[in-house]
C-alpha cells in the first residue's frame, strides 16, 4: 500500500511559461543565452532551507547523490536517506513543454496530471539505525506523486559488508557490489509493507519531506544546467 504524503506546495514546470524558439539563425553564444534565460524563468533560483523535518541535507560538488540525515533522540535512532540524482532527470526540453501545454489546451486535462506525477516518480533509500549498533534497517522505497511504496527491506551490517568486499576484492580485484540481505514487498506481503511504510512516517518519511526533496533536484538540476550553459557560451564566444 502506499503511504499517503501531506499536501505541500510544490513546483510545476508546466505553469512557469513557455518559450517558443524561432526558425531565425543567430549567434550560438545568443541561442545559449535564450535557453540560459528560459531556464532561469521556468526554474527561478533560490536558496533552498539545509533542514526539513530535523533532516540536514547535503550533497557534495558533482556527486550524484543527495544525503538527509537526522538523529532521533528518543528513540536513539540515526534515519538517513539517500537519493540518486540522475542527470537532468527534473529538466524538460522547451519543445516538450510546448506539447504538453497543446495538450491541455486541446482539452486534454490529463495531461499535467499524468505527467507531472510520472515526472517526480524516483527511488530512495531509507536507513535506520540505532546508536551504537553495526546492523541497520534498509528501506528501499519508490515515490508516485504524493505518495509511497515500500519496495524492500533488508538488513545491513557495517563490519560484515566491510569485510566481504575486502575478501572479494582481495581474490578478484574487484569489490563486492552484492546488496543486503533482504526481501521484496512482493515476498514480504501486505500487512508488512503497509506497517513499514507508517514505521517510517513516524520518523519524518512523509510528504513535507518527499516534496522537500523534489524541490532540491529540480533546482539543483536546473542549476548546474545553467551554470553549463554559461560555460558553453564563454567558450563559444572566444
Amino acid at each position: 500500500m502506499r503511504a499517503l504524503l501531506g499536501r505541500h506546495k510544490r513546483l510545476s514546470p508546466f505553469k512557469l511559461g513557455v518559450r517558443v524558439f524561432s526558425s531565425r539563425k543567430q549567434p550560438l553564444y545568443e541561442a545559449l543565452d535564450d535557453l540560459k534565460a528560459f531556464e532561469e524563468d521556468r526554474v527561478p533560483p533560490v536558496d533552498l532551507p539545509s533542514y526539513c523535518n530535523d533532516f540536514l541535507t547535503t550533497r557534495e560538488d558533482r556527486s550524484r547523490h543527495l544525503l538527509l540525515r537526522k538523529n532521533i533522540q528518543e528513540t536513539k535512532e540515526i534515519v538517513t536517506v539517500h537519493v540518486e540524482m540522475t542527470a537532468w532527470d527534473e529538466l524538460l526540453d522547451p519543445s516538450e513543454v510546448e506539447l504538453r501545454k497543446k495538450r491541455m489546451e486541446n482539452g486534454d486535462w490529463n495531461a499535467e496530471k499524468e505527467e507531472y506525477k510520472e515526472d517526480r516518480s524516483f527511488f530512495f533509500q531509507v536507513n535506520v539505525r540505532k546508536e551504537g549498533l553495526s546492523k541497520y534497517l534498509l528501506f528501499d522505497c519508490v515515490t508516485f506523486g504524493e505518495e509511497f511504496d515500500v519496495v524492500r527491506i533488508a538488513i545491513a551490517d557495517d563490519h560484515a559488508r566491510a569485510a566481504d568486499s575486502k575478501l572479494s576484492e582481495s581474490h578478484t580485484g574487484k569489490k563486492n557490489d552484492s546488496r543486503p540481505r533482504g526481501f521484496d514487498a512482493g515476498r514480504l506481503g501486505d500487512d508488512i509493507v503497509e506497517n513499514a511504510a507508517v514505521y517510517l512516517l513516524e520518523r519524518g518519511i512523509d510528504g513535507e519531506l518527499i516534496h522537500h526533496i523534489i524541490d532540491y533536484r529540480i533546482r539543483d538540476e536546473a542549476k548546474e544546467y545553467v551554470q553549463w550553459l554559461e560555460r558553453v557560451k564563454s567558450l563559444a564566444q572566444m
